[in-house]
């Protein structure tokens, strides 16, 4: 025993500078650095599966060569990676060609249903949106999917409870509205209604060149709307509530979804995974009554029991993965202060012409990817929150990483400018924020030192009695204003790299104090 434990030390110590020097040779230590590669990797993924897509949608509907169909995708692919949105705005347009080729009504109907979504809710036209309605005509054109299909509106939640639902909401007409199309009767456990013949038949070979368009004249001779086209596909919305029934619940479990992602209702369970019980419980409870109501020939348990735990599964294995693809192209565009407001910190007039979004992810005032990944852009606002973080702007990358830290274990964090909703009064949202948390944590550089704002919110959560943990990001001494209020408090040292290890201590910190004031 004592020989093996003689060797354990030596042993441990070599694995423990391995592991350093990989970690060191990767660039792993500076937090930065790893949330930009990994926005970056999601980006050339998400790009790769917009191309899929792309190549696979564009081959149902006989109009691009071949040779052609490739080289389309790969040019969704180029523009996704350059910029997210770019590659939504191309796969759209050639989408459209296809579908105008093969109906001029149906491609009217294509381009106000989108103009529909985009005055309702934009984001759902957004690369996250796109991907969720890409996968949902994926499925619901191959019968052999069918049974992945409820992952949709689970999946859109993701986007957060308003998004999320106006998303799910979406996918569940699209998906209806596609299958009345071929006429199915169903997809999976989604009832549409009596088989019926298809309502279009797609033109039997393709064009013979791209930049030959003389079938637009063709048919424009057709005439440009088919109305009897248009009334077999919306009539069934008016005349079978189930259709509308299965929208609302689509919206009602996306938007469940979305609600949870910040937090678990499940103790010990990550909100994530919390979330996504939750989807499924609604999905199952709601499917289970529709077909109790209108299902006609009894209810089989069975089938929605394995048509909504397949992808709730599936989905639950995925959470993380979506969280990031999430952040990733679905960047939010945080709310710009008027000239001489401020946010945690700093005068924020000062970024009125920065260049704010790129194609991964934020940009700060200094050009610099912002590290912090936030699965959930758009977060309940209001007082639900444990910790109000305390930052000079200048220090938003920090910033950043210690909310990512502290809400990845489940501590509610408020920072500006991100839980301030646009219009409202920014003195009076950051003073009502102070008031309600628990905790404040302090990030102390040299620029929150001199920050006149910085010490406006200290002094607020000194006169409300709420406990104050500086975290010391620069071994410097307090201003005499700083140090008036802080000058008797235990400081959490965090002056030497890594920043990880500091973070750790940190939330261990933070829970104890939570848990104190709770007891």
């Amino acid at each position: 025993m004592s020989q093996r434990t003689a060797l354990s030390g030596p042993i441990r110590a070599y694995l423990d500078e391995l592991k350093k020097g990989i970690i060191q040779t990767l660039g792993l230590t500076n937090p930065e650095l790893v949330h930009t590669r990994l926005k970056r990797i999601v980006g050339i993924v998400t790009a790769l599966l917009a191309g899929g897509f792309t190549h696979f949608l564009t081959g149902l509907f006989p109009y691009y060569p071949d040779e052609w169909r490739w080289l389309v995708a790969a040019a969704v692919v180029a523009l996704w990676v350059f910029k997210a949105t770019n590659g939504v705005a191309l796969a759209l347009v050639v989408f459209l060609l296809p579908i105008t080729y093969t109906s001029l009504t149906l491609a009217l109907v294509f381009i106000v249903f989108l103009t529909c979504v985009a005055i309702v809710e934009i984001w759902a036209l957004g690369p996250y949106g796109f991907l969720v309605l890409a996968g949902t005509t994926v499925v619901v054109l191959q019968p052999n999917l069918a049974i992945l299909l409820l992952a949709a509106p689970i999946v859109a939640g993701f986007l957060g409870p308003r998004r999320g639902a106006v998303l799910g909401g979406i996918a569940c007409f699209w998906a209806q509205a596609l299958a009345l199309l071929r006429g199915q009767a169903d997809v999976g456990l989604l009832a549409v209604g009596p088989r019926t013949p298809p309502m279009i038949t797609a033109n039997p070979k393709p064009v013979s060149s791209l930049l030959d368009f003389s079938w637009l004249s063709i048919q424009g001779e057709k005439g440009s709307l088919d109305t009897d086209l248009i009334s077999r596909l919306f009539a069934p919305f008016l005349e079978q509530p189930v259709l509308l029934v299965q929208v609302g619940l689509w919206i009602l479990a996306a938007c469940g979804v979305g609600m949870l992602l910040s937090r678990s209702f499940v103790k010990r369970l990550p909100s994530r995974y919390s979330a996504v019980l939750a989807g499924v419980l609604i999905l199952g409870a709601g499917y289970s009554t529709l077909y109790a109501f209108f299902g006609g020939d009894g209810l089989d348990i069975g089938a929605i029991a394995r048509a909504i735990l397949v992808p709730g599964v599936l989905v639950a294995v995925a959470a993380p993965l979506l969280e990031m693809v999430v952040s990733a192209i679905n960047t939010p565009v945080p709310a710009t202060p008027q000239p001489g407001e401020t946010t945690a910190g700093e005068d924020y007039s000062s970024h009125a012409g920065s260049d704010w979004t790129d194609a991964y992810g934020l940009r700060g005032e200094r050009g610099i990817e912002e590290p912090f990944i936030d699965p959930y852009p758009e977060r309940e606002k209001g007082p639900a929150h444990d910790v109000f973080i305390s930052y000079s702007s200048k220090d938003k990358p920090i910033a950043d990483a210690v909310c990512a830290c502290l809400e990845s274990n489940h501590i509610r964090c408020w920072m500006a400018p991100r839980d301030i909703l646009p219009g409202s009064d920014f003195g009076l949202e950051l003073a009502k924020a102070i008031k309600t948390c628990k905790v404040m944590v302090l990030i102390y550089t040299a620029h929150s030192n001199t920050s006149k704002y910085v010490l406006k919110e200290v002094e607020r959560a000194v006169n409300n009695d709420i406990p104050i943990v500086p975290f010391r990001m620069e071994d410097i001494p307090l201003s005499e204003s700083m140090g008036f209020f802080l000058g008797n408090l235990q400081w959490l040292d965090a002056t030497t790299p890594p920043l990880g290890q500091h973070l750790g201590k940190l939330t261990e910190t933070i829970s104890q104090l939570l848990n104190e004031r709770v007891g």
